[in-house]
């Protein structure tokens, strides 16, 4: 049998793959159809941590008593500057992708909310990141006090999934490579940088990856998808269950 699964709030934390009781699954293998080329495949993906701080600081009058208070925005900005960000290694990825806070210009803000995220598919380099972007904050806000009242920083650290990691020689990897094969075109296995449903599908024992639907230009105003990388994902699906049926 064949079974298909659509799951909900993936761009959100993967809510659907989390939540989804997996009793209900037969399959050993399958796809997600969650990447660029058809014929590509993602064998390995990294693991993510994902931080919210809040940093706290003191509110006061931006005109008449700037020294009174302790501006939040100055601590974020400083502990930023400092944090390692971009892309680490060939293995580490981390950045600041959101960040809020302030009332007006002319308050002294006491309140900023950053979220950030680590990716890694080296779990001591998950850690040693992940704990350098806290201790930036840390170490910001320690600088910051004014009248015994200390700048200070809430964190709140999820493991949002792990890294997977699939050999050549796996069932779901050789069935795509000859699928593709079959139909004329070109196989790419790959390690990825991002994550997705399918890291928590294989958290939960099942062997599966990542395999390309056409898409392109993805997270962007420009995103696209050609019809014959369409037609050619559909020939491509088609072709794995016909080969695993006959096996």
């Amino acid at each position: 049998p064949v079974e298909v699964l659509f799951t909900i709030s993936e761009e959100i934390g993967l809510l659907g793959a989390k939540y989804l009781d997996y009793s209900m699954i037969k399959s050993e293998i399958g796809y997600a159809l969650d990447s660029h080329h058809v014929g590509q495949i993602s064998i390995g993906a990294p693991s993510a941590n994902r931080m919210k701080y809040i940093v706290r600081g003191k509110e006061s009058h931006a005109g008449v008593a700037p020294e009174k208070g302790i501006n939040a925005i100055r601590v974020a900005s400083e502990a930023i500057a400092a944090m390692p960000l971009g892309r680490i290694d060939n293995e580490t990825t981390c950045n600041v992708g959101y960040i809020s806070g302030g009332k007006a210009t002319n308050i002294v803000p006491n309140e900023v909310i950053i979220k950030a995220e680590v990716r890694s598919h080296d779990p001591k380099k998950l850690k040693e990141i992940t704990d350098k972007m806290t201790n930036a904050l840390l170490d910001a806000a320690a600088k910051h006090e004014i009248d015994g009242y200390k700048a200070a920083v809430e964190i709140d650290l999820e493991e949002e999934y792990q890294a997977f990691r699939l050999a050549e020689d796996d069932e779901t990897i050789r069935l795509a490579k000859i699928a593709a094969e079959n139909i004329g075109i070109t196989y790419k296995g790959e390690v990825g940088g991002g994550g997705s449903d399918v890291n928590v599908f294989n958290q939960n024992g099942l062997k599966m990856a990542v395999a390309g639907s056409g898409m392109d230009k993805v997270h962007t105003v420009d995103e696209c998808i050609a019809i014959s990388e369409l037609e050619n994902g559909v020939k491509w699906v088609k072709e794995i269950i016909r080969i695993y049926s006959k096996s």
